[in-house]
Parts: C-alpha cells; sequence; structure tokens
C-alpha cells in the first residue's frame, strides 16, 4: 500500500487497550468525534474581505499545494451588493473546523503509519471480544 493510497480508517482497529503512544481506540474515537465537530460547523458565509489577487503554488507534477491570496476590505456598497448577489455567500470552514481537520489529519496520518507496520489490523481479522468499534 502507498502513502497515496486513499483508505477508510475505520476498515482497521486495534486490540482492546492497545498502547500507540496513545489508546489507539481513543485514536478512533478521537478521529470520529472530530468528523463530527467538522460536520456540525456551518459552511456557508459571505465575507467581508474578497481576494484581490491569487496565487496558485504547485509541486512539481503540477498538483495544486496551497493558494496565496491577497484580500481587500469592500467598503459597504460593495460589501451589500456582493452579499446580497446569489453568488455572494461563499463555502467556508470555521476556525474550529479548521483546528479539527488539521488534527484529524494529523491522527489519520498516525493511523495510516501504524496500518502500514501491522499495528492496526483489519477489523474481520479480529476476535469479537478483542475489537473496540469507534
Amino acid at each position: 500500500m502507498t502513502e497515496k493510497e486513499i483508505i477508510s480508517p475505520y476498515d482497521y482497529t486495534y486490540d482492546q487497550d492497545q498502547l500507540i503512544g496513545i489508546n489507539g481506540n481513543g485514536l478512533l474515537s478521537f478521529m470520529s468525534f472530530l468528523e463530527q465537530v467538522i460536520e456540525k460547523e456551518p459552511k456557508f458565509a459571505a465575507l467581508k474581505v474578497y481576494p484581490s489577487e491569487t496565487a496558485e503554488i504547485r509541486d512539481e507534477s503540477g498538483n495544486l499545494l496551497k493558494v496565496e491570496v491577497n484580500w481587500q476590505d469592500h467598503n459597504a456598497d460593495s460589501f451589500f451588493f456582493t452579499a446580497a448577489d446569489e453568488k455572494g455567500g461563499v463555502p467556508i470552514a470555521t476556525e474550529i473546523a479548521l483546528k479539527a481537520q488539521q488534527l484529524l489529519r494529523a491522527f489519520t496520518l498516525l493511523h495510516q503509519d501504524n496500518i502500514n507496520n501491522h499495528i492496526a489490523t483489519k477489523v474481520e481479522t479480529k476476535n469479537d471480544e478483542n475489537v473496540f468499534k469507534a
């Protein structure tokens, strides 16, 4: 399995009370909690600023890594007319959702390493009394 393959982290589990730096089952529970936080946060808003310029940052393969944005403040009229337009709202991630996403990514990478190193194993290979289900 390569690092770029996308797998469902919940297809793998840990032995009951198995320690992986933190309790493995606690890791799965915390990952599930973070997903719930991300899902429940607001996802649409009108911006008080607008992007005046953007620059795409790509790796050598052409994959987008990030976008650098120069933001400008709206004046009263431009904010009103932009926010009132049917396309005035934009998808957002709140600060809490961003922090939860960062933590979820870190824990997902840790869990992926544990899958690759055979510390976390497929759920169906475990004896039911030894399996924690997140």
